[in-house]
Formats: C-alpha cells, sequence, structure tokens
C-alpha cells in the first residue's frame, strides 16, 4: 500500500491558490495516483481520465496547472507533477525499502526466539525449572525464569550450572 506526502503549506501555495479548488482537487488525485503507482510524479493521458472523473472542464484544468509551473509537460507524453520526488520517494527507494524490509522479517523469522533458535512458548509454566535451556535468564526474586514471571521489576539472573 503506498502512501503519498504533502507540505503542510500545500493549501496556501500561490500556485494552488491561483488555480483554484477543481485544479487543487485534480493536482491532489495526481500526486496520491503517481504515490501510488510508483510513477515517480508522471501523470499519463490515461491515468488523468481516471482522475479527472467528476471534475469540470478537465482540460482548462490541467491546462492552468502547467502555466503555473505545478505541472510540467512530459516528452514521452503526459505531465510531470512539479517536486513529486521532493516530498516522496522514487520508486527505487520504494523497492529497496520493502527489500530491506523482506530481509529484515526473513532474519526475525530464523531467530526464533531471539536468544537460541529454539521455539519457546510464552505463557506461564510453559517450562520447568529443570528442563529451562541455559541461555534463559531467571528472576532474581521469584526464581522462574523471566519469559514466565509475574514479577512487576525482576533481576534477571543467569542459569547456573
Amino acid at each position: 500500500m503506498g502512501w503519498a506526502k504533502f507540505d503542510d503549506g500545500y493549501l496556501d501555495h500561490p500556485k494552488i491558490l491561483e488555480v483554484g479548488p477543481w485544479a487543487e482537487l485534480l493536482d491532489m488525485r495526481a500526486v496520491i495516483w503517481c504515490a501510488k503507482y510508483d510513477t515517480d510524479g508522471l501523470v499519463t493521458k490515461a491515468a488523468l481520465k481516471r482522475l479527472g472523473r467528476e471534475i469540470p472542464k478537465v482540460s482548462a484544468r490541467v491546462r492552468s496547472l502547467v502555466d503555473v509551473g505545478r505541472w510540467l509537460v512530459n516528452d514521452g507524453g503526459g505531465w510531470m507533477v512539479h517536486d513529486f520526488l521532493k516530498y516522496n520517494p522514487s520508486k527505487a527507494q520504494r523497492e529497496s525499502g520493502r527489500e530491506s524490509g523482506r530481509v529484515r522479517q526473513a532474519n526475525f523469522r530464523t531467530k526464533r526466539n531471539g536468544v537460541t533458535n529454539q521455539f519457546v512458548p510464552m505463557g506461564t509454566g510453559s517450562l520447568s525449572l529443570s528442563t529451562a535451556p541455559k541461555m534463559l535468564a531467571r528472576c532474581g526474586r521469584c526464581e522462574k525464569l523471566t519469559v514466565d514471571c509475574e514479577c512487576v521489576t525482576h533481576e534477571p539472573v543467569e542459569d547456573p550450572e
């Protein structure tokens, strides 16, 4: 799921005030569209048909956005939203973030409980003191494993061998 960033001065920006509310709506829809579909700020003519629904005189609104410099005419067709990449990550940056998230999640899943590679069930009484792995700490107050401890504060101590 994508998201789009808007500068907090967007509504008071002279370009937006000059184009009026219909062009402002078209511009907001375009920014959200570009973020959702990772277009790096490119608004195609096909996308404009969807974005301009129920907006009167869409071509006049586009002209006004181009005239004030909010949209730039793209050589390959369509328009580029001015400063889109200044406030929103590029497609490459989003993909990099998604990949690092996948790697981080895969690493987390291989660690299991973060201490050992053994599965440690949660809840009271899940492991007895005699069968507990050596690497799990015990509470200094109640002698239970810290994962099973119900003390508000406890001083973990290593399980002696």
